[in-house]
């Protein structure tokens, strides 16, 4: 079974965007925000844990978009 996880920015210690570069970007999510290392494990979890789960695509990136 194929599965693929497909992930968007990530908020973690190690960040070193500037501020103004972090706000521009959380505008163009649905949530205003990064995602936590926690909802990325959750994701590959879900994927291990559920076995009816093949041949799909999983995207993690809060409604991102490039627009």
């Amino acid at each position: 079974t194929k599965k693929k996880i497909e992930i968007s920015l990530i908020d973690t210690q190690d960040n070193t965007n500037e501020e103004e570069i972090k706000q521009n970007i959380y505008k163009k999510t649905a949530i205003h925000r990064f995602a936590t290392v926690e909802e990325i494990v959750d994701a590959y979890r879900f994927c291990v844990d559920n076995s009816f789960v093949n041949g799909s695509l999983i995207e993690v990136n809060g409604g991102y978009s490039y627009k």
